[in-house]
């Protein structure tokens, strides 16, 4: 056990069980569910695996749509010490083998009616296994947007701290219902929902489309909720915002890029909620930072400052911190950080050193002490002996009013490497040429900034967890020659 004491996920769920059983613990396409049902169910289903053979440390891949039963699983597994391993609900069948496989997964559920069947079948009672603070409970794999898709591996303590982070910043209670349209395979899926019930409030899983969200919205009176930046800018532009009433929203969240500061201000005054960002990665169980409050706006472009438990420096090669805004690698310690990366002792000595976390993503602290990422460390192009940060273009083009969506790469020709943007033009009617963008970002970050050759598309391909596909852009769009 750790010095903290035992972190006891399961007493969560039964602490609220007894202080208010039919408070709504969930609501998703099969209705409403109280938090005496979900224990009752958690528990059931701890039995059901038991009695299948899954002991402490076995893992369970769980291949099903966002629901209730994610959470059951969840809870299931930390009563038994067992892992659970969430599978992208629409990856190809390989892409299934390859994580099952990897994980050696010895049991599987995939089909929603076997899953009830097997919770509802009566099974011996087991006792709860007692799991140490560093005890792994989930494997969540990461996309593979930069090669084969890794296993994360998250303790007990990860996932507590990072939940309390998210109590603290959001200023979550039990009064809260928070909405979750990410999947649950993802770190801001299922990760993302549990501080809510971690405080005994409400999560609501929803669909991401703006109308079906901004009606969950009306008909559930939800007071908070986390969405991508791309999913903002749909909501902004939705014909139905001003047709529901939203006015039982008190916090909305995004995380990932900044969300364009026009499409912010029009949010703002829409919603009248306190709207935060923040930064973060699988590796360290969700969200590091926050930005929130009036520096959404006096601070736009910035990433915040670290959560509670999360301590934050940007680094030289050699581990030194580097000066207030000179770029360097943001490293991360404290509790939220992975154990490792699943039976990849190679790929987690590169990321943990010295304790600390090497995110490979690159980024300054300002003077006034908020960090700011220009990019990962892999996709830095190098043009004249000039350093350029693929976010840093794409932060100039979405200020553009009439670009959506925008961004950044870099490939290899006969030239050397370039600069290329593909972005997506709102249903403004303001129509752009590539001459226009490339002419745009050299006046306002110079020729060496500004890239060679533009792409307007109608969308942009995006993994199953929302995030721009950059490796399918790049497939793209080699072979093809930049012009002159």
């Amino acid at each position: 056990m750790s010095r903290l004491g035992s972190i006891d996920i399961i007493e969560l769920l039964a602490s609220h069980a007894r202080s208010r059983p039919k408070h709504p613990a969930l609501v998703d396409a099969d209705g409403a569910i109280d938090f005496q049902t979900m224990e009752r169910r958690s528990v059931q289903l701890a039995n059901a695996l038991a009695s299948a053979g899954v002991r402490r440390g076995d893992r369970v891949a769980l291949r099903l749509p966002n629901s209730r039963r994610h959470y059951e699983s969840l809870f299931a597994c930390a009563r038994l010490g067992a892992i659970l391993v969430p599978i992208d609900n629409s990856a190809s069948a390989a892409d299934v083998a390859q994580i099952v496989l990897d994980s050696d997964a010895g049991i599987s559920l995939d089909n929603e009616d076997a899953y009830d069947d097997l919770i509802s079948k009566p099974s011996p009672a087991h006792a709860q296994a007692a799991v140490s603070n560093d005890a792994a409970l989930l494997i969540m794999y990461t996309s593979g947007t930069t090669g084969t898709p890794k296993g994360v591996t998250l303790t007990q303590a990860n996932f507590f701290f990072t939940s309390i982070n998210q109590i603290h910043g959001w200023r979550l209670t039990a009064n809260d219902r928070v909405l979750v349209v990410a999947p649950f395979h993802h770190i801001s899926g299922l990760v993302l929902g549990f501080p809510c019930l971690h405080v005994g409030g409400t999560v609501h899983i929803s669909s991401s489309t703006p109308d079906t969200l901004l009606e969950t919205i009306e008909r559930e009176r939800i007071t908070a909720l986390f969405l991508p930046p791309s999913l903002w800018a749909r909501i902004a532009h939705s014909a139905s915002i001003d047709r529901v009433d939203i006015r039982s929203v008190r916090l909305c969240a995004s995380g990932g890029n900044p969300v364009p500061l026009p499409i912010l201000k029009t949010l703002m005054q829409t919603f009248r909620a306190e709207f935060t960002g923040a930064y973060g990665l699988t590796e360290a169980a969700s969200c590091s930072t926050i930005l929130q409050g009036s520096d959404i706006i006096r601070h736009a472009g910035s990433v915040g400052k670290p959560l509670t438990h999360n301590r934050i420096s940007v680094v030289d090669p050699d581990g030194r911190t580097v000066n207030a805004g000179d770029i360097g690698e943001i490293v991360q310690a404290g509790p939220t950080v992975m154990k490792g990366y699943w039976r990849s002792p190679a790929h987690t000595n590169v990321a943990i050193r010295g304790g600390k976390l090497w995110t490979g993503d690159l980024g300054f602290v300002d003077k006034s002490g908020f960090l700011h990422v220009v990019g990962r460390k892999n996709d830095t192009i190098v043009r004249n002996h000039t350093s350029v940060y693929p976010l840093e273009v794409e932060l100039i083009l979405r200020e553009h009013p009439a670009i959506s969506e925008a961004v950044v790469i870099g490939l290899d020709d006969a030239r050397g490497r370039e600069l290329v943007a593909a972005i997506v033009e709102p249903r403004s009617g303001m129509l752009l040429e590539p001459a226009d963008v490339m002419d745009y970002c050299a006046k306002l970050n110079g020729d060496e900034k500004a890239p060679q050759m533009v792409f307007i598309a109608d969308s942009l391909p995006r993994t199953s967890s929302g995030k721009i596909d950059r490796a399918k852009l790049r497939a793209t769009y080699t072979g093809l020659r930049l012009e002159s």
